[in-house]
């Protein structure tokens, strides 16, 4: 190879390197599976998901995540964070509560009437629901996450492109 050529050479495994390692272990590119979290987020839609958003800290309240299936950790689901750790999270006739409050759900447009006895979370939980209440497997199925499911924090929308996610 002449110098030229190999220093284009040695540039290009540098960016896949680096590509690999950004993809790895700071981003990635998630496709959205189902109609959970819809309108906001769609079936089809790939999002960006930031893999060091909750390195140093916890979800906020109204965050849109991507976990580990509690059920099948080879699946993951994309939610949006309700109660959080410590808090007492109840449901009446589709009304979520939190700490006794009601909680104001402006990216919920799909309601349904369901009920939850109040559920105090442990200091290393969440809760998470789907925005579209009549269609979501979430924490109303399988309880409390588990903080150490959390993958990442769902930031933008690749396609359709130039849509952030709405939090609270």
């Amino acid at each position: 190879l002449t110098g030229s050529a190999h220093r284009i050479l040695l540039y290009c495994v540098q960016m896949l390197i680096v590509t690999g390692v950004l993809l790895h272990y700071v981003v990635r590119v998630s496709l959205v599976q189902g109609a959970s979290m819809m309108p906001g987020v769609v079936n089809g839609e790939r999002i960006i998901v930031d893999l060091l958003a909750y390195r140093l800290s916890i979800p906020h309240r109204g965050d849109v995540i991507v976990f580990q299936d509690p059920c099948d950790r080879s699946k993951d689901y994309i939610k949006r964070v309700i109660a959080l750790p410590g808090e007492t999270i109840e449901i009446r006739d589709g009304v979520t509560y939190v700490d006794g409050k009601s909680l104001p759900e402006p990216y919920v447009t799909l309601r349904d009437d369901s009920d939850l006895p109040p559920t105090t979370l442990a200091s290393n939980c969440i809760w998470v629901m789907g925005d579209n209440r009549s269609n979501s497997e979430d924490s109303r199925t399988w309880g409390p996450l588990p903080l150490s499911l959390v993958r990442g924090q769902a930031v933008l929308s690749l396609w359709p492109p130039s849509r952030t996610f709405r939090t609270m």
